[in-house]
Order: structure tokens, then sequence, then C-alpha cells
């Protein structure tokens, strides 16, 4: 948890994300592959990626910590 002298706050997101057509593309090695980059991609940007996993072979699913340097207002 990031703390402010004012306040203290936590930003997670969670992303999830279909192939098209839901074909069930993210299997076998494409499935370790892409696990594999996203830890890459958190740890190149400084994120903490509390989890990532594939369904079904068709849909995908990670759970993100961001600093506050990181963290934009929708």
């Amino acid at each position: 948890m990031d703390k402010t002298r004012s306040c203290a706050f936590q930003a997670n997101y969670h992303l999830i994300w279909a192939t098209k057509y839901r074909r069930k593309v993210l299997v076998g090695s494409v499935e370790v592959r892409l696990l594999e980059v996203l830890k890459m991609i958190a740890e190149n940007h400084g994120y903490v990626l509390l989890t990532a996993c594939v369904y079904d072979g068709d849909h995908g699913m990670c759970l993100c910590l961001l600093s506050r340097k990181y963290v934009f207002l929708i």
C-alpha cells in the first residue's frame, strides 16, 4: 500500500481479454509464452503481477498492482 502524508491507497487493475471469435488458441506453448510475456512486461515497468491465467484457451485474466507513478484516473 502506498502512503502519502494525507492518505494511503492501493491501485489494483483487473484486466480481462478474449480472443477474436473466442477461438481456443491460448493453449499449450502459447499459454506458457503469454504468461512469460506478461511477467516480463510487469517486471520491466515496475508493476506487481499478482495473478495471471488463461481460461478455456479463449480468454485470459491478469491482476496487477501499480505504484502511484503509473496510476491514472478514468
